[in-house]
């Protein structure tokens, strides 16, 4: 039983963090929707094929995509499904931010000391005197 729990325990705290972030830091509010859309297609540049996105669009829509590529007005990318991938077209003019599911380094090691720090007191508490009086089941 420990073993198995010390296993899922190690797992947990090796495990990295992910989450959807920006590509460019820029405010895109105070732009024109010319350069909103020269912005747009700069990040699509620099994705990958396969690439996890979030495409947030101007009515607050928001679509988790995998990307494939883009023309001059279109996004094409597939719904992140299973086991279907279900082809999708985004029109440019309609994206209002991309975000691209990215390591999150810094909540990966929060959540990492966080983990170890649980384990090493169920450790202490498991191989101490005081685990049996307070009907702790190792």
């Amino acid at each position: 039983m420990k073993s198995i729990l010390l296993f899922f325990v190690c797992l947990w705290i090796l495990s990295s963090c992910k989450s959807y972030q920006t590509i460019t830091p820029e405010n895109l509010e105070d732009t024109s929707e010319e350069n909103h859309q020269e912005i747009i297609k700069g990040n699509l540049m620099t994705l990958e094929k396969d690439a996890k996105i979030k495409v947030i669009s101007k009515s607050s829509a928001e679509l988790r995509l995998s990307y494939r590529s883009y023309s001059s007005d279109t996004l094409y990318a597939n719904y992140n499904l299973p086991k279907n991938k279900f082809p999708v077209k985004v029109p440019i003019q309609e994206i209002e931010e991309i975000k691209v599911l990215k390591s999150d380094v810094k909540t990966t090691v929060i959540l990492s000391a966080v983990g170890l720090g649980g384990f090493i007191l169920v450790t202490a508490v498991s191989f101490s005197d005081f685990a049996p009086d307070i009907g702790i089941p190792f």
